[in-house]
């Protein structure tokens, strides 16, 4: 049976202009993807000094480590969106990623500003909110602030968010 990169990775990729020097990483990218996963973004980062994809699913992160050869096995890291307690984004220039699940915590560098969003994003969809009451809100108003003066959010991201959680004040 011949190996193919799926069609949603090949998707994915495009944005980036990523050249295919690595293919076996991305036919094993593909092939430990399950059937109802799909990839929505995917880029070249670091993780322990070692590049791979991170590629985020429906389902899960999962970082791909550059295959040498076939015969070499390559770091492989899965992390459930449904297990993440805290993702965070350092940096200016090229973004380090922090996930935090209950018994692991990850850090991923040279990540583009709008591929961190895209994951922090993702999970903050899936991620369940605790409470919703005034001493919340302004925690997470501060929270907002200093992603704006981080320069991770526009101004505009930043004052559409604030308006909804001032009006849980």
């Amino acid at each position: 049976m011949k190996r193919s990169v799926r069609e949603d990775v090949v998707d994915a990729l495009k944005p980036h202009k990523v050249n295919w020097s690595n293919k076996q990483t991305l036919l094993n990218l593909s092939e430990s993807l399950s059937s109802n996963e799909t990839v929505t973004a995917l880029e070249y980062v670091r993780c322990h000094k070692d590049g791979g994809y991170l590629s985020l699913s429906n389902q899960r992160i999962l970082f791909t480590g550059m295959a040498i050869s076939i015969s070499l096995s390559a770091m492989r890291i899965s992390i459930p969106i449904s297990t993440i307690t805290s993702v965070d984004i350092r940096g200016r220039l090229l973004r380090s990623l922090y996930i935090s699940t209950a018994g692991q915590s990850y850090e991923f560098t040279s990540l583009s500003e709008s591929f961190a969003q895209c994951i922090v994003n993702a999970v903050s969809e899936h991620v369940p909110q605790t409470s919703s009451g005034p001493i919340d809100s302004a925690d997470r108003l501060l929270k907002l602030k200093q992603l704006l003066d981080a320069g991770v959010l526009t101004q505009g991201e930043y004052e559409a968010k604030a308006s909804v959680l001032k009006s849980a004040l």
